[in-house]
C-alpha cells in the first residue's frame, strides 16, 4: 500500500523461453488513462508494477522499493 492509501500491484512471470528481450532489465514506464506501469526484465522473470496514477510516482516507488518487494515473493 502506498503512503496516501492507494494500491501498488506487482504482476511476475516467467519470460518466455524462446529468447525474446522485448521486455528489458531497465524499467519502462507507460501512462495509460489513469494508470502508470513498469514492466522490466530480471534473468527468466518479468516484472509489471502498476498504480493508478502519474509515472512519476511509479518511478519513485520502484526505484525505492523494488528490490524489497521482490524478494518477499
Amino acid at each position: 500500500m502506498r503512503p496516501d492509501g492507494g494500491l501498488i500491484h506487482l504482476v511476475t512471470t516467467n519470460a518466455p523461453p524462446s529468447g525474446d528481450y522485448t521486455v528489458r532489465r531497465e524499467a519502462k514506464f507507460v501512462q495509460q488513462h489513469e494508470s502508470a506501469k513498469a514492466t522490466w526484465r530480471e534473468g527468466d522473470k518479468v516484472y509489471m508494477l502498476a498504480l493508478e496514477g502519474a509515472p512519476d510516482q511509479l518511478r519513485v516507488i520502484a526505484h525505492e522499493k523494488t528490490a524489497r518487494l521482490v524478494q518477499r515473493w
